[in-house]
This record gives structure tokens, sequence and C-alpha cells, in this order.
């Protein structure tokens, strides 16, 4: 019986952990795209291809670029799904979720300054381009915190309906 529950528990983790990858894949590549859209308005001064600084070549503004960026932010945003599913996945709560966001939002701003000595520092920085990072960061983490929290639930939910 005890086996039983164990490969039970097993099956679960590895269901939340193969979920958290697949959320934190999709949540990297939507909002990347959202970003990109954001650009292309100019709300945003900074495109999201300030990833691909360090490489050198013009294909940064191409087509190929944008895919690299995106692809790259997918798998960034995995690893911080996978991080938040480690520290805060039973937190049910939105407040954590957009806390999580605004906190990887001061993050990005701080990240960015030190990849491209262009970027401008925050106080010199227009008021669109900050809100409108902050505010897609803060998305991006309700989006990412709700779906692995809400899963998470739901998961704890079947089991102890199933006992």
């Amino acid at each position: 019986m005890s086996t039983e529950k164990d490969e039970q528990q097993q099956s679960t983790n590895r269901y939340l952990f193969f979920f958290t990858i697949a959320i934190g894949a999709i949540g990297g590549i939507f909002w990347s795209a959202v970003a990109f859209i954001s650009y292309y308005f100019h709300f945003i001064s900074i495109s999201p291809a300030i990833i691909l600084t360090p490489f050198a070549g013009k294909w940064h503004n191409s087509w190929l670029g944008v895919f690299g960026s995106i692809v790259i932010y997918g798998g960034i945003s995995i690893l911080v799904s996978l991080v938040y599913y480690a520290v805060l996945r039973k937190r049910m709560s939105i407040w954590a979720s957009l806390l999580f966001g605004f906190a990887l939002s001061i993050i990005a701003i701080f990240i960015l300054s030190a990849i491209d000595p262009k970027f401008q520092p925050v106080s010199r920085s227009s008021f669109d381009t900050l809100s409108t990072i902050v505010c897609l960061y803060v998305l991006y983490g309700v989006f990412i915190g709700t779906s692995i929290s809400y899963e998470a639930q739901q998961v704890q939910y079947r089991e102890v309906k199933n006992e």
C-alpha cells in the first residue's frame, strides 16, 4: 500500500514538474512576443532582441533575431517557472504572483543595464518604457504564478478526493 502511494506521489510530482516546464515555455514565448509587439508600436524603446547583444552580427533586428530571442526567452522562462514552482507554488494568491512579476521586472531592468551600455539608466528612461516593462513582467508573473499554483491546488484536491 505504501509503495503504491509513493508511486502515485512520484507520478503527481512528475506531472507538476512537466506542467511547470510547459507553462514556463508558453509564458516566455507568449509574453516575449507581446514585448516585441510593444516595441513595434513604440510602447517600449528597447528591443526585446537586446538579449542577443553579446552575439555579433546585424541579424538581431531581422526575423531570425526575433525568433531567436523568443526561443531564448522561452528557455529562460522555464527556469523562472521552476523557481516559482520550488518557492511559491503553494501560495494561491494573486498578490504573490504579482509581487513575483514585479521583482522580475526590477531584476530585468538592472540586467538590461548590465548587458547593453546603450541602455539608459532608470532615471533617464521614459515613463512609457519603464511602465510597460513593469506591466509586462507583472502580467507574466501572474500568468506563471496563477497557472502553477492553481494546478498544484487541483492536484492536491484530486489526491484528497481519491483517498
